[in-house]
C-alpha cells in the first residue's frame, strides 16, 4: 500500500516543511510508518495548515512529525497540534515522548515535556529526546 495515497494533504505538508524546507532526505521522512500512526490535520479558515501522527513503540507513545506551513506560524496551530495529539496519547497509558529538533525544544516545555539526555543528529539537524511529564 503507498502511506502517501491515504493522507495526501499531510503528505504535501511534511513534503514542503520538511523535504524542501529543512533538506530532510524524502526516505527519512517518508519512513513506511504512517499506515501504523494516527495523523493529525489542523485547519484554518478551511485551509489546510498543519499536521502530526503519533504512533506506538516499544519505548511508549511517540509524538512526531509536527509541521505547520509558513504562512500558518504563529496563529497557535502549533500549539493546537501538540494539546490534540498529547490528549490522544495520554489515552494509552504509557509513557510519552517525541524526538524534538534542539532549536525549538523549549515550545514542548510549557505542556509538561522535559528534555533528557544528549542532542543527537536525526536528519542532519540536532534533536533531544523530551519526555512528558504531567503538569
Amino acid at each position: 500500500m503507498d502511506d502517501g495515497m491515504r493522507w495526501p494533504v499531510a503528505e504535501y505538508i511534511r513534503t514542503l516543511v520538511f523535504i524542501e524546507g529543512q533538506a530532510c532526505p524524502e526516505e527519512e521522512e517518508f519512513d513506511g510508518l504512517d499506515a501504523g500512526c494516527e495523523h493529525f490535520l489542523a485547519m484554518w479558515k478551511g485551509e489546510p495548515a498543519g499536521t502530526a501522527r503519533v504512533r506506538t513503540t516499544s519505548e511508549g507513545v511517540k509524538l512526531e512529525r509536527y509541521a505547520v506551513l509558513d504562512p500558518f506560524r504563529r496563529l497557535g496551530i502549533g500549539k493546537a497540534l501538540v494539546e490534540a495529539t498529547l490528549a490522544y496519547a495520554k489515552s494509552f497509558g504509557q509513557p510519552i515522548y517525541m524526538h524534538a529538533q534542539a532549536e525549538v525544544e523549549g515550545l514542548y516545555r510549557p505542556f509538561g515535556f522535559r528534555p533528557i539526555g544528549d542532542i543527537f543528529d536525526e536528519v542532519g539537524i540536532p534533536h533531544r529526546k523530551m519526555l512528558y511529564h504531567s503538569l
